[in-house]
């Protein structure tokens, strides 16, 4: 049974294969060449040029090595292309937060600090409020540097 392939993606694989069939005639790289250096055969760089479904992905990537196009290829599902995931993740932060007035035992308290999608900091120390005004000059901070900190301070005593 063929396998059905969505419209769209049948449309980018194409688009994909015709970039690298005019990347290669750019650069004047023969065919036989091509399939040489990416170590697949002629047959399959020309399924790769017409942005045929059934080649694999590592036939593309070694093709788009070739071409010195690789570092883009790395970040295709970057989360920070994602915009679908990181909505999803930031549905699952509180939708209020509150800070405990007093500290633990001898008035040390652990802040976690959630940045992005996930990654945890964990700050402690004796004096609470040194310790938030150091979490949130940390998001500050990283807010300024134009990364995206959809970010959560909660704290805990300890």
């Amino acid at each position: 049974m063929k396998q059905s392939i969505p419209i769209p993606v049948r449309k980018a694989l194409r688009k994909l294969g015709q970039d690298i069939s005019d990347g290669r005639r750019r650069r004047r790289i023969p065919l036989e060449l091509m399939a040489e250096r990416s170590d697949v055969s002629r047959s399959t760089l020309g399924k790769i040029e017409k942005g045929d479904p059934s080649v694999s992905l590592g036939g593309y990537a070694a093709v788009l090595f070739v071409l010195g196009l690789t570092e883009r290829l790395s970040s295709l599902a970057d989360a920070n292309f994602d915009p679908v995931g990181r909505m999803l993740e930031e549905e699952n932060l509180p939708k209020r937060i509150r800070l405990p007035s007093g500290g633990g035992r001898n008035g040390s308290r652990k802040i976690y600090v959630s940045i992005a999608l996930g990654t945890r900091f964990i700050l402690s120390g004796d004096c609470g409020v040194t310790i938030e005004k150091g979490a949130k000059a940390l998001l500050s901070n990283m807010t300024k540097a134009g990364l995206h900190t959809r970010s959560v301070l909660r704290s805990s005593p300890h």
